[in-house]
């Protein structure tokens, strides 16, 4: 199969673990995202005076120019399938291909249902098969928004991106902290963490943990100086005896994108509970979960004091997470395809 890919192909990216499995698999796949296709441009109105494109137009000019590009690059690759994650792309576009391409129009929307913008919104109608990753029970909103045929497919482990530690790196694992975080700061993120200040932390982000945490906060004496990506990322989740997994209050219940990676690398989670997570991982079989501030400093202190259930736990779950990698998501995915 042929897939061209709507969407931003970063590495850490949703997409990219998609396009990574589906090659896998033995798909071609060509990736092109809207901004990417906006910068490509070699429109003479764009090039004006060689000033810089953002200084002199708006974003919705940028994304008309950025829709255009796309659309004639997707109608020349003439793919079977058209995925995309929805951003920026207008209606009219996804008309025009598929009626040059003849192509399924496939969504796969990864963010809360906060963060739906309006022409995700008016493109739903359109698209063959729409899939939501944060949980089943945003299907029901979607379907009310215009989609035609909803899914759930959860998100999973990418084994590529973050792959699992074994011989001599597992048997030299130091465990230097007694809690991890890897993420982005947020307000409520560091309220959390506040609750710790009686047990060492560490944290891995963006400089937002230095800048925007409290001063004497745990927020910012545990923040490590650098974020941490792909391998660093599991470097530094093997670095602590408990992974945190602080889902975003938007997700509502849930799941985000970090529910499977610290599973997958052989850790042991402590996530704050969602519906969604709950049923997925059993808690004291693949997890371990809170609800508030006073059980999560319990949960922490009875955690630490039982290595050896934590050691259980989380083989558990890394057994489970081999079933639940974006290998695995994409097999799904086609087979929702294939089946229009």
């Amino acid at each position: 199969m042929r897939v061209f890919m709507a969407a931003s192909s970063a590495a850490g990216t949703l997409m990219a673990s998609y396009r990574d499995a589906l090659q896998s698999l033995g798909h071609e796949v060509r990736c092109l995202s809207v901004s990417e296709a906006a910068s490509a441009s070699r429109s003479p109105w764009l090039l004006l005076k060689r000033v810089p494109v953002a200084g002199r137009l708006g974003v919705p000019q940028l994304v008309t120019e950025g829709n255009r590009v796309l659309a004639v690059d997707a109608m020349q690759w003439g793919g079977t399938l058209f995925l995309t994650t929805g951003d920026d792309l207008l209606p009219g576009t996804l008309a025009t291909i598929q009626a040059a391409t003849r192509c399924r129009l496939a969504l796969i929307y990864p963010d809360t249902l906060a963060n739906l913008q309006l022409g995700v919104i008016q493109s739903l109608p359109l698209y063959d098969i729409v899939v939501y990753c944060c949980g089943s029970f945003g299907l029901e909103y979607l379907q009310r928004l215009g989609a035609r045929r909803t899914f759930y497919l959860p998100f999973a482990w990418d084994n590529r991106l973050h792959p699992r530690r074994t011989g001599r790196d597992e048997q030299n694992e130091t465990k230097l902290f007694d809690v991890v975080f890897v993420g982005g700061w947020r307000a409520d993120r560091e309220a959390w963490l506040q609750c710790l200040d009686h047990v060492k932390v560490g944290i891995w982000g963006p400089g937002y943990w230095r800048t925007r945490s409290r001063p004497g906060s745990v927020a910012r004496r545990s923040w490590q100086g650098i974020a941490a990506m792909g391998p660093e990322y599991v470097r530094a989740s093997h670095q602590g005896k408990i992974v945190l997994n602080l889902v975003d209050p938007l997700n509502g219940p849930g799941l985000n994108m970090r529910s499977f990676e610290a599973l997958g690398i052989g850790c042991f989670v402590l996530s704050r509970r969602t519906a969604a997570s709950e049923e997925l991982l059993i808690e004291g079989e693949h997890i371990a979960y809170f609800d508030t501030p006073e059980e999560l400093r319990d949960k922490v202190a009875y955690y630490l004091a039982r290595p050896n259930e934590r050691e259980r736990i989380s083989a558990n779950a890394a057994r489970l997470a081999e079933s639940h990698t974006y290998d695995r998501r994409a097999c799904q995915l086609l087979d929702l395809v294939s089946a229009l």
